[in-house]
């Protein structure tokens, strides 16, 4: 009878033990989708983009702000349209800066360095800290930008659309070229220098897309950036200076593979 509880007593232990045993669950990952923020360059505005856009698809919700300044009677600080595009985008966004786009991505990351993933330059300006965003062009850039714009006194004016287009990107099909508003860019943009953490902007991944036609911002002057910065990839596109508007399916497509 004894040696029959004991039996019965262990086999209700062994009931209990498994009725409180489990496997633990594993923690849910979830993968947070980063939002593309594509800042556009001089004369522009968010709608240059709108092709590229397009391509992208589904795969990413992209934001276009408009920079400050893209009313004439406005003048707006690098540090101004910094602020104002980084309270605009959210948490974990990957920022795309074509042209003087690049110098405004550098000063965001003095004011919301926390809302920035990852860097990816187009084609753009990569001023250091202390550098104002033109210093580091080579000469001969600013020459055949000269044949593209006015000089006035506050403000630098694009000039005929033709004109403007000819010199900016000699790849691009005028006659196929989208509805795209042009304006007259303050000088206040490119007057002070870029300030951020050095510490954290070395540990944001950067990505860099040559423009290998260009002569705005001239290959050598492209070469020069990533020399001295340190990108994580590099790609490149055979166009002039307006590859969202001259090349945006390669556009599109390179800035994907940035993430492979």
């Amino acid at each position: 009878m004894m040696k029959k509880l004991n039996v019965l007593i262990s086999l209700a232990a062994l009931a209990v033990s498994a009725g409180c045993s489990h496997t633990p669950k594993k923690a849910e990952v979830v993968e947070v989708t980063p939002t593309l923020v594509l800042i556009h360059g001089s004369h522009f505005d968010g709608s240059s983009w709108d092709q590229v856009k397009a391509q992208l698809g589904d795969k990413y919700k992209v934001l276009t702000p408009d920079l400050l300044g893209r009313d004439p009677k406005q003048s707006a600080t690098l540090m101004e349209m910094a602020q104002d595009v980084c309270a605009k985008i959210p948490e974990k966004s990957v920022v795309v800066g074509h042209s003087f786009g690049g110098a405004v991505i550098n000063q965001m990351v003095g004011v919301c360095p926390e809302k920035i993933m990852r860097i990816i330059y187009l084609a753009a300006l990569v001023p250091l800290k202390g550098e104002k965003p033109f210093d580091s062009l080579e000469k001969s850039d600013g020459k055949v930008y000269a044949k593209a714009v006015t000089f006035g006194k506050e403000r630098i004016t694009p000039k005929k659309p033709k004109q403007f287009f000819k010199n900016m990107d000699s790849t691009l099909d005028q006659k196929n070229l989208p509805q795209v508003k042009l304006y007259s860019e303050s000088f206040a943009a490119g007057a002070n220098p870029v300030t951020y953490d050095e510490v954290i902007f070395a540990k944001i991944p950067k990505f860099y897309i040559f423009t290998t036609q260009d002569k705005i911002v001239s290959l050598a002057s492209q070469k020069k950036y990533v020399k001295r910065t340190d990108m994580a990839k590099t790609g490149e596109i055979a166009s002039g200076h307006l590859p969202a508007l001259s090349k945006p399916a390669e556009v599109a497509q390179a800035i994907l593979q940035s993430f492979q």
